[in-house]
C-alpha cells in the first residue's frame, strides 16, 4: 500500500496504478513548480535491469530536479528469476516492468536499446561478438539525441575490463563512442528526426563495487573524485532520498533485491571521464546552467516564475492559475522549441492540478479484441472556483458527446458510452517481441519506437479542457477499472488480444521415436462465441492423430483442452512444434501468456506458440522422484512431461519418513538460498542418503545461503561459471555409470546447449566427492566442480552447477539423457 502512496505523492501516472488525472496534493504541486524552474537533463547508463544506482537517480530527480533517464542496454532476459518460472523473453518483460515500477518510485524515466541479454559474459570482446555494435550504437546515440542529457553517468568503467560482467564493460566502452557520435553532425541515423547533441560532461559512478573490498575503497585516493551527499531529506515528500531509493530498488523482486531503508548522509562518488571539470568537488554540476536564462528570452520568464513560486498558497493553489496561464504564454514566445514544448506541457499539468480537475475514462473489460464493442464510463469534476469546461473528448477514433461541457464547482458527472474498436487495432503484446527472434538483439524496424519501455498506448484519445479561457489538450488513456472487496479499487492497462489463442501445455516437447507422444493444448476464446479447428504444426515427417480437432466456445475467456498423439521418425538436434486454429477463414497461431504479480501491472504476451521439440528414446523407470522447489524453475515440469514419475514435496514434508517414499530427490535451483527450513532439510537429506537415498542438488549461490554447510561432506561454492555453450566438455570418469547407463553419454550430448554450460561450481570439496566433468571458457583454466558425486552410507549425493534449468525447458536431448543417467545411479 505504501508503494501506491508514493506514486500519488510523486504525482506520477506513467503506470496504470494511479488515476489518469489527479488528485495531486498541494505539496506535490509545489514540487512540480520547483522542477519547472530547472532546465537540465541527466542520463544514467548501464547494461541491465538492477545495474542502476537508484539512490543517485532519485537524487538527480528529486534534489536537483533534472529530467533523469536510465538507459539500460538490455531488458535482462538472460538472468534468473527468484519469484516465478519466467525465463528468456518472458523474463525480459517481467524485468522491464519491474524497472518501470522502480522509476515510478524514484521519479526517473526508463529507456532501452535493442541489445539482448544473452547471459553472463566474461569479457566485452565476447559481448561484442554477439551484439551488433553498429546497431546498438545507433540506439544509444538516438537516446542521447532524443533526451539531450547535459550529463551522462556511467555505472561502469573501461578501467577494469575482464574483471566484471562483459556486458558491464561493453556498456562503458559503447558509451565512450556514443557520446562522440551523438555530437557528430556527419553521423546520420535513418528515419530519425533528432539532430546532433553535445553532452557537457560524462562521469563514472565509482564505488566499492570496483574494488576487492570496501576497506580498500575507503582507503583509495579520492582527490580527483566529485562527492555528492545523496542522503538528503525531502520535507515536501516526507521521505529521505535513501528511503525512496530503497523502495525503488526493492521493486527488482525477481532478482531478490529487496533493500532496507537508509537515512542520513550517504556519499556517492563521480569520476569525470569527458567534459569540463567543475571547480567545486562537492557539486560536479556547478558549471551547468540549468536556469531559465539558459535559453534566449528566458530572463523574462524567470521573473514571472519567481513571483508564482513566492505567492503560491498551499491552501488555495487555484489562486496561481491566472499567473500560470500568463507564464505559459511567455514560454510560448521562446525560440528554443525543445524546452518550450517540455515546459509548456509541465505548466499545463500544473494548471490542471491547481484546478483540482479530475477525469477518469475506464471500462470493465481487462482484455478486448479488435472490432469489439465495449462500455466506457467517463467521470469528470471541477474542484475549483475557476471557469472550467470540456471542449471535446475523443477516444480510439470515437467522438464522445458529453452531456455537460461547462463544469460547475464540485459537481461530479458520470456518463456511460458504448464504442466500437477498430478492426485493425494492434495487439498490446510487447513490440520488441513481434519481430524475428535473435539471441543478439531485438528485431525492431521502427526507429521512433526503438528503446521505448513499452508500446505506444492503443486505447487512447484526446481531451481538450478550457480553464479560465486557457485551452489544454492532452492524451487520455482508457483503463480497466476493478474493485476488489478485500483490496479496493485498482486500475490497469487494457490488453488487446487475438480472438483465439492456443498454447501447448509444455515449454518443450521431448518426443519418443519408439511410440506415440501425447501433445496437449489449451485453446482460449477472448471473443465469446467462436468455432474452429485446431491443427498441430509438426516437424517434417511427423503426423498427428487426429489430424485436427474441432472446438467451440460460448463465453469470453472460455478455455478448452485438446489432446493429440504424434508419431514420426528420429531426428538429431532441435526442431519445433506449434499449433494453430482456423476459424471463419482466419488463422490464429499465437499463445496467451500472462505476467501476473502483485507488484506489477497485468500484462498479456501473445507470442507465436512454437516450442522446441527433440526426440529421445522412452524413459526407463528410475523409480519415484521427489522434487523440492527452490527459487523457481521448470525442471520439475520438464521431467514430468518427459515421462518421469515425479511429484513435488511440500516444505511441511521435510521428514525422513516422507523422503523414504522416493528413490531420488532433486532440489530446485537456489533451494538453500531461499528455503527457511534449509537446516532441517539438509540434515534430513543426509540421513536419507545414508540410508540408501539418491540426492541431486542443483546450483546454489555462495551469497545468502541459509545454511553454513550443506551436503554430507564439506564443499565450498565459488563463482566459477562457463558461459560458452560450445565449450568442450571433458569426461573425467568415462567408465562411471553416470555416463553409461541407461544412455551412453558422448560429446554429442552437449550439442545444442543454450546460453551457457554451468554456473556456481563447487570450488573446494572434500575428497569423498568425485568430479565427473571438466570444462572452461577460452583462456581460462579447466574447472571440475560442475558435477561432483559422493557415496555416503548406502546412497549417493550429487551437486551440479550444470544449467539443467535452462536446457530441459529448451528441449535439449543430451540434457535429458544425462539427467536420466543421474537419476538411474
Amino acid at each position: 500500500m505504501k508503494s501506491c502512496l508514493i506514486l500519488i505523492l510523486l504525482g506520477l501516472n506513467t503506470l496504470a496504478f494511479s488515476q489518469q488525472n489527479g488528485p495531486v496534493p498541494s505539496n506535490i504541486i509545489y514540487v512540480q513548480l520547483q522542477k519547472l524552474n530547472v532546465l537540465g537533463n541527466a542520463m544514467y547508463l548501464a547494461a541491465h535491469p538492477d545495474d542502476e544506482n537508484t539512490r543517485l537517480i532519485s537524487y538527480l530527480t528529486n534534489q536537483k530536479h533534472f529530467n533523469t533517464t536510465y538507459l539500460s542496454l538490455t531488458r535482462g532476459d538472460g538472468g534468473q528469476n527468484l519469484i516465478g518460472t519466467e525465463l528468456g523473453a518472458l523474463l525480459g518483460v517481467l524485468r522491464t516492468h519491474e524497472l518501470l515500477q522502480a522509476r515510478s518510485v524514484d521519479g526517473g524515466k526508463q529507456w532501452f536499446t535493442r541489445a539482448n541479454d544473452f547471459g553472463f559474459s566474461k569479457h566485452p570482446d565476447e559481448t561484442m561478438s554477439f551484439w551488433k555494435e553498429a546497431e546498438i550504437l545507433k540506439d544509444m546515440v538516438g537516446a542521447i539525441r532524443r533526451f539531450r542529457p547535459d550529463v551522462i553517468i556511467n555505472r561502469f568503467s573501461t578501467k577494469n575490463i575482464g574483471e566484471t560482467h562483459g556486458h558491464h564493460s561493453a556498456s562503458a566502452i559503447l558509451a565512450d563512442k556514443a557520446i562522440l557520435l551523438a555530437a557528430d553532425p556527419n553521423y546520420k541515423i535513418e528515419n530519425f528526426p533528432f539532430g546532433p547533441w553535445q553532452v557537457s560532461n560524462m562521469y563514472c559512478n565509482t564505488s566499492s563495487f570496483f574494488y576487492k573490498t570496501k576497506e580498500e575503497f575507503d582507503k583509495a585516493d579520492k582527490t580527483n573524485l566529485y562527492k555528492l551527499d545523496c542522503g538528503v531529506y525531502f520535507p515536501l515528500l516526507g521521505y529521505s532520498n535513501g528511503e525512496l531509493a530503497a523502495r525503488s530498488r526493492s521493486m527488482h523482486r525477481c532478482q531478490g533485491f529487496g533493500s532496507a531503508y537508509s537515512r542520513g548522509s550517504v556519499i556517492e562518488y563521480l569520476e569525470l571521464l569527458n567534459g569540463t571539470a567543475a571547480s567545486d568537488k562537492n557539486n560536479p554540476f556547478s558549471e551547468l546552467n540549468t536556469n531559465w536564462d539558459r535559453v534566449e528570452g528566458g530572463s523574462e520568464v524567470q521573473v514571472a516564475y519567481d513571483q508564482i513560486l513566492k505567492t503560491f498558497d498551499f491552501n488555495m493553489p487555484q489562486n496561481s492559475i491566472q499567473a500560470l496561464i500568463s507564464l505559459y504564454d511567455k514560454v510560448g514566445s521562446l525560440k528554443d522549441n525543445y524546452w518550450k514544448k517540455i515546459k509548456q506541457d509541465e505548466i499545463n499539468q500544473i494548471i490542471l492540478n491547481c484546478a483540482g480537475f479530475y477525469t477518469e475514462v475506464v471500462t470493465d473489460q481487462q482484455t478486448v479484441c479488435p472490432g469489439d464493442s465495449i462500455r466506457v464510463d467517463v467521470e469528470y469534476i471541477n474542484r475549483s472556483p475557476e471557469a472550467v469546461s470540456i471542449n471535446s473528448l475523443t477516444l480510439i477514433g470515437n467522438q464522445l458527446k458529453l452531456k455537460e461541457s461547462t463544469l460547475a464547482y464540485n459537481n461530479d458527472i458520470k456518463e456511460t458510452f458504448k464504442i466500437g474498436l477498430p478492426q485493425n487495432l494492434p495487439f498490446t503484446s510487447p513490440y520488441w517481441l513481434k519481430g524475428k527472434f535473435s539471441p543478439m538483439m531485438y528485431d525492431v524496424k521502427d526507429r521512433m519506437i526503438i528503446g521505448q519501455p513499452e508500446n505506444d498506448p492503443v486505447m487512447i484519445g484526446m481531451m481538450e479542457v478550457q480553464i479560465s479561457g486557457h485551452k489544454i489538450s492532452y492524451p487520455i488513456e482508457l483503463f480497466y477499472k476493478s474493485v476488489n472487496p478485500a483490496f479496493g479499487q485498482k486500475y490497469d492497462k487494457i490488453q488487446v488480444v487475438p480472438e483465439l489463442t492456443v498454447n501447448l501445455k509444455r515449454n518443450s516437447v521431448v518426443a519418443k521415436s519408439d511410440h506415440l507422444t501425447k501433445i496437449e493444448c489449451i485453446v482460449r476464446s477472448s471473443k465469446g462465441f467462436k468455432v474452429g479447428e485446431v491443427i498441430l504444426d509438426l516437424p517434417k515427417g511427423w503426423k498427428s492423430i487426429p489430424a485436427s480437432i474441432p472446438v467451440s466456445f460460448k463465453f469470453k475467456g472460455e478455455k478448452k483442452d485438446v489432446s493429440f498423439m504424434i508419431e514420426g521418425s528420429h531426428f538429431d538436434g532441435i526442431d519445433s512444434i506449434g499449433a494453430h486454429v482456423i476459424s471463419d477463414g482466419q488463422t490464429f497461431n499465437r499463445g496467451f501468456e500472462e505476467i501476473k504479480y502483485d507488484h506489477l501491472p497485468y500484462r498479456v504476451i501473445n507470442m507465436p506458440n512454437k516450442v522446441a521439440m527433440s526426440v529421445v528414446k522412452s524413459v526407463k523407470s528410475s523409480g519415484k522422484i521427489g522434487y523440492i522447489s527452490g527459487a523457481g524453475d521448470l525442471v520439475f515440469e520438464s521431467l514430468r512431461d518427459a515421462g518421469h514419475d515425479i511429484e513435488l514435496i511440500d516444505p511441511t514434508g521435510f521428514d525422513l519418513l516422507n523422503f523414504k517414499k522416493y528413490k531420488s530427490i532433486i532440489l530446485g535451483i537456489r533451494a538453500f538460498n531461499v528455503l527457511d527450513q534449509s537446516e532441517q532439510l539438509n540434515n534430513t537429506l543426509n540421513l536419507y542418503t545414508e540410508q540408501g537415498g539418491h540426492v541431486i542438488v542443483q546450483y546454489n549461490t555462495s551469497n545468502n545461503l541459509k545454511i553454513k554447510q550443506f551436503g554430507p561432506y564439506p564443499l565450498t561454492l565459488g563463482r566459477t561459471r562457463v558461459t560458452d555453450e560450445h565449450a568442450v566438455m571433458t569426461i573425467l570418469q568415462p567408465d562411471h555409470n553416470i555416463f553409461n547407463k541407461p544412455n551412453k553419454i558422448t560429446q554429442d550430448d552437449f550439442k545444442y546447449w543454450v546460453q551457457e554450460r554451468g554456473v556456481y561450481f563447487a570450488d573446494k570439496y572434500d575428497e569423498h566427492y568425485i568430479p565427473m566433468l571438466s570444462m572452461n571458457d577460452k583462456n581460462e583454466n579447466p574447472s571440475s566442480g560442475s558435477l561432483i558425486i559422493a557415496n555416503y552410507g548406502k546412497g549417493t549425493y550429487i551437486y551440479t552447477g550444470l544449467v539443467f534449468y535452462r536446457e530441459l525447458p529448451a528441449g535439449i536431448p543430451g540434457a535429458y539423457r544425462l539427467i536420466e543417467n543421474m537419476l538411474s545411479l
